[in-house]
């Protein structure tokens, strides 16, 4: 159980509850990458707890840290409902647009086929509009590497 004051927790509604549960129980599954951010965290209101660590996600994936950008890569691709989680999806997704050439090859391929699940909806929320922006991201950095190989 990540560090926040039960008595709040049980005070919440069902499915702020059910998205703090589900959010949790998915950091825990990356314990490599997500151990040092939730160490960090000293909010005790679970909602609050968990918009604390997505902005430390967002700066540390700022600062070139490879395991913030594999978990920010992780929340994207596993999407997991959280308190705040298509805010904090776009916030992750805005970060990861700055540093995707350290996006592994293997997670840009799992991120563009994240797209798909929007197909058929006739509005497209604003998390859909970051993540084309972070894939054209993606697709202009192999652009430009295949025009530097051209040359040489």
């Amino acid at each position: 159980m990540l560090n926040w004051d039960n008595s709040i927790f049980e005070k919440m509604g069902e499915k702020a509850k059910s998205e703090c549960l589900e959010v949790e129980k998915w950091l825990l599954k990356y314990p490599s990458l997500s151990s040092s951010l939730i160490s960090q965290i000293s909010e005790s209101h679970p909602a609050l707890w968990f918009s604390h660590f997505f902005d430390l996600l967002k700066i540390k994936i700022k600062e070139k840290d490879l395991n913030s950008i594999k978990l920010g890569c992780r929340f994207i691709i596993d999407d997991p409902k959280s308190p705040f989680g298509k805010t904090n999806k776009q916030k992750i997704i805005r970060a990861l647009k700055n540093v995707y050439y350290l996006i592994s090859s293997p997670e840009q391929a799992q991120i563009k086929a994240v797209i798909h699940k929007f197909e058929g909806q006739s509005y497209k929320p604003q998390e859909y509009r970051e993540l084309l922006k972070l894939i054209s991201k993606m697709e202009e950095g192999v652009d430009l590497v295949y025009k530097i190989c051209a040359k040489n």
